[in-house]
């Protein structure tokens, strides 16, 4: 029971973590400008990473709080239980150990090179900063070195250097 109570907790806390992120992300770039806050950059972070806790919050509560059932009791109208399958039941019996020890290895490889992509890609672009994600938003002059300036079109324009999140995808 303590698994499930504080599965369930932090599941609701690491959404509700991500949810105040995303509204103080849309609070403070309403003008298309982006903050500098380290604060902010901060709560950025943890928006990011907060759903991932939520999820893996709620799949812990959710497979620990259906036991010792593999699939729940399911009433049907007249009030009797239908399905009663226990895990003690779920047992597959043509399945090796090696075989299950084999399936956790690739998918948890698999899962740890998807990581470390994801973990690449966040770094590169979080270092880069916005010109890293937006190339179109750099200047290049005639004379061919870049430039970080933002190009512009002029005070409340598109593209204008308070602009930079008019496309973020």
């Amino acid at each position: 029971m303590e698994v499930t109570y504080w599965g369930f907790r932090m599941m609701i806390g690491f959404g509700g973590v991500a949810a105040v992120a995303a509204l103080a992300a849309l609070w403070v770039t309403r003008r298309g400008t982006v903050p500098a806050s380290r604060g902010l950059m901060r709560l950025a972070v943890f928006g990011i990473l907060a759903p991932f806790g939520a999820n893996a919050a709620g799949w812990i509560f959710t497979e620990m709080g259906r036991q010792p059932f593999v699939v729940a009791p399911n009433p049907d109208p007249s009030g009797i239980d239908q399905v009663f399958m226990f895990t003690a039941a779920a047992v597959s019996p043509g399945v090796s150990a090696g075989e299950l020890l084999t399936s956790l290895i690739v998918l948890t490889s698999v899962y740890a090179v998807l990581l470390v992509v994801e973990v690449k890609l966040l770094v590169k672009y979080i270092r880069g900063g916005v010109v890293a994600a937006m190339p179109e938003l750099v200047h290049v002059p005639a004379d061919g070195n870049e430039d970080a300036t933002p190009k512009g079109g002029g005070p409340g324009k598109p593209g204008d250097a308070d602009d930079v999140l008019a496309f973020a995808y």
